[in-house]
């Protein structure tokens, strides 16, 4: 039982010696720890910023339909069945803003400076189904795409950029490829 016991002495202490070791060795390579606050101002100034302009809205307009499945209208957006029934297309709108808002994109649409009004006028007269097929012919990314995750990571990298806490992963589970 002695023997066991100076058996971990000894293998504490080698590794207590090769922690203390390597702390030198690291310090001398690359330098003292300097820790960093790594608070950074994510909205630039004057633009909206999504905890004091945004989230109030989202939660007193949205998430009061579309929260729970005790919610008024009995609607909960997550749900991949029986949305047709609750759709009123004559409320559907398009909100165009800056930055990124969620995290399970329906569709990536690549939209270049000298198409924007092209654009607009397509998503303007979206009546059916084969006008979003053509709008997505035109605009859309799919997934069978061959410059897909080649638009994916651009999209990541301006997100990262853009809000440094915030940002993540999009969920591309809900990405039509239609």
């Amino acid at each position: 039982m002695a023997q066991r016991g100076r058996i971990w002495i000894i293998a504490v202490l080698l590794i207590g010696g090769c922690t203390a070791y390597t702390g030198v060795k690291l310090e001398q390579r690359y330098g003292a720890p300097a820790p960093r606050d790594r608070i950074v101002d994510v909205v630039p100034s004057g633009e909206p910023d999504y905890w004091s302009d945004v989230k109030h809205i989202v939660e007193q307009r949205c998430v009061v339909c579309h929260g729970c499945y005790d919610a008024p209208c009995q609607l909960n957006i997550t749900s991949l069945f029986g949305e047709k029934q609750f759709r009123k297309p004559d409320e559907d709108t398009i909100s165009v803003v800056p930055g990124f808002i969620g995290s399970y994109p329906n569709a990536l649409l690549v939209v270049n400076d000298y198409d924007i009004e092209r654009f607009v006028d397509m998503i303007s007269s979206l009546r059916t189904e084969g006008d979003y097929a053509r709008l997505l012919d035109n605009f859309g990314v799919r997934r069978t795409s061959p410059n897909f995750w080649q638009h994916s990571d651009a999209i990541h990298a301006a997100y990262r950029l853009n809000a440094p806490v915030e940002h993540g992963r999009f969920d591309y589970n809900r990405l039509e490829n239609r």
